[in-house]
């Protein structure tokens, strides 16, 4: 889903990214991240360093929005990032 978003945005969230100082190999990097990440979770041997770059980028997903000063942004992350800690705790046991 991140990759598309990222990859192939709509004109908005284009538009967003510019606004905000964000350039086109970012936004593509970001897409980038994500296909490997997704990669990395669906392989058994490499779903734990899968799990902590999704932690990780989820993590930077809540503090680009926090120093952004748009909070409302940060709760699907925060979400997100609950679940993939639980998950991993839940499968490391």
């Amino acid at each position: 889903m991140g990759a598309i978003k990222h990859g192939i945005p709509a004109a908005p969230v284009r538009d967003r990214y510019g606004r905000r100082g964000y350039s086109q190999r970012f936004r593509r990097a970001l897409a980038g991240l994500a296909l490997v990440t997704a990669g990395l979770v669906v392989v058994a041997p490499t779903r734990t360093l899968g799990t902590a770059l999704a932690i990780a980028i989820t993590a930077g997903m809540i503090g680009s929005a926090l120093a952004l000063r748009a909070p409302g942004r940060a709760i699907l992350p925060a979400i997100i990032l609950l679940l993939a800690i639980v998950t991993n705790l839940i499968s490391s046991s």
